[in-house]
């Protein structure tokens, strides 16, 4: 029933606009050819809800691709610092305070890791630390 509608359709605007009288340059009238092929792009362009399909289609494909995403594996990496001092008290029968000892350290890694489609994770993965004080 759609299509016969649409064929339909198509015949009357065809018919139309192959009759519609336009105006050349010197002002004298004459009718334009529109082709069939013309017709059809002129009617499915104008067409939302063909659009709106297509529109869908494209959205679907890219939520599909965004939940495949989730399986592509990562690179990751991080770098902490700190410090951290332990200050001593004063000696109470000599009244001198010992030099505080303060150790600073450095820790990085770098690891690539991701989830296979059946559910099991994996990492590969490497880590250093560099203390001193």
């Amino acid at each position: 029933m759609r299509s016969f509608r649409l064929s339909i359709t198509l015949c009357l605007l065809a018919t139309a606009a192959i009759s519609t009288p336009l105006r050349g340059q010197s002002g004298v009238l004459r009718a334009e050819v529109l082709t069939l092929s013309d017709a059809i792009r002129q009617t499915l362009n104008n067409n939302y809800a063909i659009k709106a399909s297509a529109l869908g289609t494209g959205a679907t494909r890219a939520d599909l691709d965004a939940e495949w995403g989730i399986f592509h594996p990562g690179i990751q990496g991080s770098y902490t610092s700190g410090e951290d001092g332990s200050p001593v008290s004063t000696d109470p029968f000599s009244g001198d305070r010992p030099p505080a000892s303060i150790v600073e350290t450095d820790s990085y890694s770098i690891g690539l890791g991701g989830r296979t489609p059946i559910g099991t994770t994996y990492a590969i993965s490497a880590f250093n630390q560099n203390r001193r004080g």
